[in-house]
């Protein structure tokens, strides 16, 4: 712009024959000279007395004059005001581009990461595209590692030296996995879940072994071969055996395996078998027969017949023979009033224990039997007396014994009650004692038969201690 402006300057000299050199010198002002380099004739366009130029430049419209860069490889910027400045072009250097293509891994100009050496990142993907295929394969995991899928997985340590390492199951103790430079051992600390070596063949059946590596012994363990997930898995006890124990196995039920299966198998406890029983070649009762300070007991049971009984407060009929039975004989106990008799019964001398049940025999004697679920009741209760004791003790507390009638009930069929509760006589019984049985037909409150029933006699059950004394 400042160059034209000269130009139009210019042609407002008169024309003469004139070398006219528009350059700018040093000072930025131009030569109007004949081809010289006379500073006398350079012109400030500033101070032209030119009126057109003056004119021109104060109005403002002229660029004030812009120097050449110093180098090369600068562009022309501008603001917009119009403000206008040399400015460098940035260098691949001066962003350290240089580094994040070195950061990248891969060459200036690529478009993608290149290959990959294994196959969870596929080759030539975006970094975006590389990071979404290791967050599937991160989720895919679910909290650990199959190391079956891995055959670089390589576990060892120094020579001389040697790693422990454990896998924590969360409750009870956790299994180790101990690695050396000439070893490998695995110790899991629970009961076996499978039999751990195979078996010779034995009668049809395998022997296995089974370890404890807690309690530091082997145990022996046995099931059938090819069958060791059915009921025929027999689990040893961890304990050791005191002297003279045995080996006894439970029913098989569900048993948590030491890999947390449930499965059907016994499991052995140790026990104290009884000791020194010594074979009788010829058993009779007080032979040879060692019960090592035991005794076996037994039921048995002690009827007396109603002739033998004594007239209560209130006493029944007569004793009398039954018409319609064979040779039977009762007393007829009266269906609308308590009536009671007493029998003495003599303790037996191996009686063992501190009660007994009761039932009263009889008959229907009369014509008219019990009806469906009416109810035939006594109660019984006894006092006992030991050698030198006085014998006018109170009977203890009663317990009743009964029998509910069916439909099919008909006059002279045998009933017996039902045997009662544990009777506790007063004074206590023993062996050897004498008692008192207080009977007592309940007719005006359990019993609802209002005919007479007839008694033929009353039962005792008790234990008895078998021994060769």
């Amino acid at each position: 712009m400042k160059r034209l402006f000269l130009i139009a300057a210019l042609v407002l000299i008169p024309w003469q024959a004139l070398a006219v050199e528009l350059d700018a010198d040093s000072n930025g002002y131009q030569d109007l000279d004949k081809g010289g380099t006379n500073a006398a004739t350079e012109q400030d366009p500033t101070v032209d007395t030119s009126a057109e130029i003056q004119a021109i430049i104060g109005a403002g419209v002229y660029e004030p004059s812009l120097d050449n860069p110093a180098t090369t490889g600068f562009v022309l910027s501008s603001t917009d005001a119009g403000v206008r400045s040399w400015v460098a072009v940035p260098t691949a250097a001066s962003l350290a581009v240089d580094d994040l293509i070195t950061l990248s891994g891969v060459a200036e100009g690529a478009v993608n990461l290149g290959a990959f050496t294994g196959s969870t990142i596929t080759d030539n993907q975006t970094v975006k595209a590389a990071i979404q295929a290791l967050e599937t394969f991160a989720e895919t995991l679910g909290g650990g590692v199959d190391f079956t899928a891995y055959d670089g997985v390589t576990w060892g340590t120094a020579a001389g030296g040697s790693q422990v390492h454990t896998f924590d199951t969360g409750a009870g103790t956790d299994p180790t996995m101990t690695v050396s430079d000439t070893d490998f051992t695995f110790n899991k600390p629970v009961i076996a879940s499978s039999f751990s070596a195979p078996g010779t063949a034995s009668g049809g059946q395998y022997i296995y072994f089974l370890e404890d590596t807690d309690n530091g012994t082997n145990y022996l363990g046995w099931g059938i071969y090819g069958d060791v997930s059915a009921s025929r898995i027999h689990i040893p006890p961890l304990a050791d055996p005191t002297a003279g124990q045995v080996m006894a196995f439970a029913v098989p039920g569900n048993q948590t395996m030491g890999d947390g299966t449930t499965k059907i198998a016994s499991v052995g406890t140790w026990i104290t078998p009884l000791l020194n029983v010594v074979e009788d070649t010829t058993p009779q009762l007080g032979g040879n027969l060692d019960l090592n300070t035991n005794e076996i007991t037994v039921k048995d049971a002690d009827w007396l017949p109603i002739e033998w009984a004594e007239d209560g407060s209130t006493a029944p009929a007569a004793a009398a023979a039954i018409t319609g039975t064979t040779r039977k004989v009762g007393r007829a106990f009266d269906g609308a009033a308590n009536e009671d008799v007493t029998f003495i019964w003599r303790v037996p001398t191996d009686f063992t224990g501190t009660t007994v049940t009761a039932r009263v025999t009889g008959v229907v004697s009369g014509a008219t039997a019990p009806a469906n679920t009416e109810v035939v009741a006594f109660s019984v209760a006894l006092a006992c007396y030991a050698n030198s004791e006085a014998s006018t003790l109170a009977v203890g507390t009663a317990q009743t014994t009964s029998l509910t009638a069916d439909a099919t009930y008909a006059q002279y069929d045998n009933l017996d009650t039902a045997y009662s509760s544990a009777i506790t006589p007063a004074g206590s019984i023993a062996a050897g004692e004498e008692c008192a049985a207080a009977v007592i037909r309940l007719a005006t409150t359990t019993d609802t038969y209002a005919q007479d029933f007839t008694v033929t006699g009353v039962e005792f059950k008790y234990s008895r201690a078998l021994s060769n004394d």
